[in-house]
């Protein structure tokens, strides 16, 4: 997983970088962690996205990032099929999104079949660097490039409802505050109100313990991702700076 690499470095520019309008082609940032860690941000309207030199290369576990889709690809699937959402079945699309439950996105997971249910990810939207692991839905890999393009797949409006759309978001911007970490907390973002969905886990790759974090978050015109992977004597709260500082130095 590159844990022994030199620190990454991807330099800031000389003075603070504007995102107010279009994207532009020389947007970067720069944060010392070892490990690995990229990101991505896709302007929704022109939807152009810039992002670190690896964003379609590095590939980390999605943990509960993908919760997201889940929840979206339980209600389509409900609809289409004409068996409707149940009030449990709510109840447990809730807790998936709200408090990141685990429990809820297994149940779900196997629901909507297993595998199948990343794959319908992956064909539904449009995604490329995707690979799906078996039977392990928060092992699912993913990069930067394609985590942007889920986000705005699953929060344009042409997946869901109204009704739904509009669940799913209220879901997604009042996530637990355990939750909330990393994008939405940085100041540059104070006045807006991004719905996320993060993913995070302590895991043992080979004879290394990592911690996996990655943020997601879209408001206005925007999808951010931000993937990172570290030595897990730094603990969650290192990947979340990860995630504020390089949200900061974008919109700051």
């Amino acid at each position: 997983m590159g844990l022994s690499a030199p620190v990454s470095q991807w330099n800031v520019p000389s003075s603070p970088t504007s995102l107010a309008g279009a994207v532009p082609d020389a947007a970067d940032a720069h944060v010392d962690t070892p490990g690995d860690w990229s990101w991505a941000l896709l302007d929704t309207t022109t939807g152009k996205t810039v992002g670190s030199p690896n964003r379609d290369t590095f590939l980390n576990t999605t943990e509960s990032m993908i919760k997201v889709w889940l929840t979206t690809d339980y209600l389509v699937t409900a609809d289409r099929t004409g068996r409707g959402v149940t009030a449990s079945d709510q109840a447990q699309l809730q807790r998936m999104i709200h408090f990141s439950d685990d429990h809820a996105a297994q149940w779900a997971y196997l629901r909507l079949g297993g595998d199948a249910a990343v794959g319908e990810l992956i064909e539904t939207c449009g995604l490329h660097d995707t690979v799906v692991t078996h039977n392990w839905w928060s092992k699912t890999r993913i990069s930067a490039q394609d985590a942007v393009t889920m986000g705005r797949c699953v929060t344009d409006g042409h997946l869901l409802s109204p009704y739904w759309q509009a669940w799913l978001l209220d879901q997604m911007r009042h996530v637990d505050a355990s939750n909330a970490f990393g994008i939405s907390q940085a100041p540059a973002l104070a006045e807006v109100d991004p719905a996320v969905k993060n993913g995070w886990t302590e895991r043992a790759i080979g004879t290394s313990d990592i911690w996996a974090v990655n943020c997601l978050a879209t408001w206005d015109h925007w999808t951010l991702a931000i993937l990172t992977n570290y030595p897990a004597s730094l603990g969650l709260d290192h990947g979340a700076s990860v995630c504020r500082t390089v949200t900061q130095q974008l919109f700051g």
